[in-house]
């Protein structure tokens, strides 16, 4: 199967360094990712400016633009033939009402929206417990591969959330719905403007929904949206 790697936090991240070598042993992948970091871009594209794509390895190139802008060069340029597109690993958790102002979601849902299977997959990170970023790629796989399981006759949309853990077994993967929870947040005045603040681990959650589950030590998959794959016949 040829897959289509991307991620908002550009294609220097570790993580999107580790779930490539993971992939490759069983997939053919090619990487379109961001030169530079697209964090918390949401959905945007870019149409007022030609795109840049540079080539660093053998189906490894970046572009300047958004994490979506990658999506489409890479499905309509770079693998055209990709039946499944992958983004991540995002440093950091996209959980709950995150999924709408994530790059990573959106890149996707950009896929989805064209028709492709897609799947976004983040790492929740808390104080403590050290980055092991080749074992959330082994997490991640496990993961992918339930995903694609779970739909198989279906064009999905997927979002796979990584607990924040430092034990070397696989956690539990549980299909949850994502908690329409927005993170509470507060703005400290400074002496050059207000500082957003939030407390991410303390947010409310709503059990068995997927702040929880991934909170409590598990793998939280959401399935976003699907349709047959005789209706995703929308034109790249």
């Amino acid at each position: 199967m040829k897959v289509l790697l991307t991620n908002d936090d550009s294609i220097h991240a570790a993580g999107i360094q580790a779930l490539k070598a993971a992939l490759r042993s069983s997939m053919d992948v090619v990487v379109v990712a961001p030169e530079t970091e697209q964090s918390e871009c949401g959905h945007r594209v870019t149409t007022n400016r030609p795109l840049a794509v540079k080539q660093y390895a053998d189906a490894e190139y970046s572009v300047n633009g958004s994490p979506a802008d990658c999506v489409r060069i890479g499905l309509r340029e770079l693998a055209r033939d990709a039946a499944l597109v992958i983004s991540g690993i995002n440093h950091g958790g996209n959980l709950g009402a995150d999924i709408w102002m994530s790059g990573t979601v959106a890149a996707a849902r950009e896929a989805y929206l064209r028709g492709q299977r897609g799947i976004a997959v983040s790492q929740v990170r808390r104080k403590g417990i050290d980055d092991d970023w080749d074992r959330s790629a082994r997490f991640a796989c496990e993961a992918i591969q339930f995903a694609i399981g779970r739909s198989s006759k279906e064009v999905a949309l997927w979002n796979i959330n990584l607990p924040a853990t430092d034990a070397e077994t696989i956690p539990g993967i549980c299909c949850c719905p994502t908690d329409g929870k927005a993170l509470p947040f507060s703005y400290r005045q400074t002496t050059v403007g207000y500082q957003f603040e939030a407390d991410y681990h303390g947010r409310p959650r709503t059990p068995n929904e997927d702040i929880d589950v991934c909170f409590g030590g598990r793998i939280s998959i959401s399935l976003l949206d699907k349709r047959p794959v005789d209706l995703a016949s929308t034109p790249l």
